[in-house]
């Protein structure tokens, strides 16, 4: 439920308004932009983790090498940094993958325009609405 308020004159005026979404359209995911956006923002997404994580790998080795820390916390950090980096590809394998299978499936395109069409209404109709 949303409340809408709005000024005229000296009066205030409320409405209230219920918005009821279906099962599939509560559901289903909305994209916008290219693939090839999307694409380019994953891969600079993880560019940006990956040289932030070897930044790190490499400050913790320097140190190790002048002597600050011992070879233990450079070991454990370094198979946190490893864990991070493992992680991180295998969701983005996951999450990048399924958003590209999303955007590409016939049948689940097929069925959000058939979900979106009201019963009884055909494909002629719905350009005819446009």
């Amino acid at each position: 439920m949303f409340r809408l308020r709005g000024e005229l004159g000296d009066a205030m005026t409320t409405a209230t308004a219920t918005v009821s979404l279906t099962a599939a359209q509560n559901s289903a995911s909305e994209y916008h932009g290219t693939v090839r956006g999307f694409l380019l923002a994953a891969i600079v997404t993880q560019w940006g983790l990956l040289g932030s994580v070897v930044t790190v790998f490499l400050t913790l080795l320097e140190l190790e090498h002048a002597g600050s820390l011992s070879p233990t916390p450079v070991i454990l950090l370094a198979v946190t940094l490893l864990a991070a980096i493992y992680f991180f590809g295998r969701y983005s394998w996951v999450k990048i993958g399924g958003t590209l299978a999303d955007q590409f499936d016939a049948a689940n395109a097929a069925a959000a325009r058939a979900a979106e069409m009201p019963a009884g209404a055909s494909v002629a109709a719905e350009w005819q609405a446009m």
